[in-house]
């Protein structure tokens, strides 16, 4: 392109037959890196992913992660939503009583079925949130992912061990068209369980062109917690 004597190869990509921005596949990945705040030092955090000793630094495109205690064995475990490939949680296994990040972090995500969609599906992971849907004493995760697919719900049964329930629960068919990004559970409607809201907006404007089922602008959505069923009520909610 700076040379006119010359012809260059210039790549082009398409989503769903319409022209789009390539990426993430064919972009260098990279492995997770872990991070430990510090309180004396020039700098406030310090690198301990070798310390920390993860069981497998496998390249990625990371887009959320979110810490918590998934399998409520008084440490905190570390789950990776990623894009176009699957996700990971890196369960925490202490081997001492006083041991920080000694810790072996172990990536157990295809194991305890949190890494792919219900029908084995490399999704486009985003939005994280961590709960107890189904007041059932396990704590689940909801992940957003790419319009035409669906707010995954992975429920936990019991120690690590996740179904993929999204249209079990009724999230799936609302969540199809829409491209998901931030997700937050709370008590919105204040009957003791968590209801979850979604963020969304697609990426790219020619969709609205297309008539592929979806548009660039899209409202936010807030599902109500019905006994473990998640219910659109977006339209009953207002504008906010």
């Amino acid at each position: 392109v700076d040379r006119p004597a010359e012809l260059e190869a210039i790549p082009s990509c398409t989503w769903r037959g319409i022209p789009a921005f390539c990426g993430p596949a064919g972009l260098p990945a990279a492995p997770d890196r872990l991070y430990e705040r510090t309180w004396d030092g020039p700098s406030i955090f310090r690198d301990v992913t070798e310390a920390a000793e993860i069981s497998e630094q496998i390249p990625a495109y990371g887009l959320g992660a979110v810490a918590g205690d998934l399998d409520a064995d008084g440490d905190p475990d570390l789950y990776v939503a990623n894009d176009a490939t699957p996700n990971f949680l890196y369960e925490n296994r202490r081997h001492t009583a006083d041991a920080r990040w000694k810790d072996r972090l172990h990536e157990v995500g295809r194991v305890a079925g949190v890494a792919v969609s219900g029908d084995g599906r490399r999704q486009a992971g985003m939005g994280i949130s961590v709960g107890d849907i189904d007041s059932d004493g396990h704590v689940d995760l909801l992940v957003s992912n790419f319009s035409h697919d669906h707010v995954s719900h992975y429920r936990q049964l019991d120690s690590l061990r996740f179904s993929e329930t999204a249209f079990a629960s009724d999230l799936g068919r609302w969540t199809l068209p829409t491209l998901g990004w931030g997700t937050g559970l709370a008590d919105f409607d204040h009957d003791m369980d968590l209801d979850l809201f979604v963020s969304n907006g697609h990426v790219y404007p020619q969709v609205d062109e297309a008539g592929i089922g979806t548009t660039y602008r899209q409202d936010n959505q807030l599902f109500r917690n019905d006994h473990g069923f998640l219910r659109d009520v977006t339209v009953l909610s207002g504008s906010g």
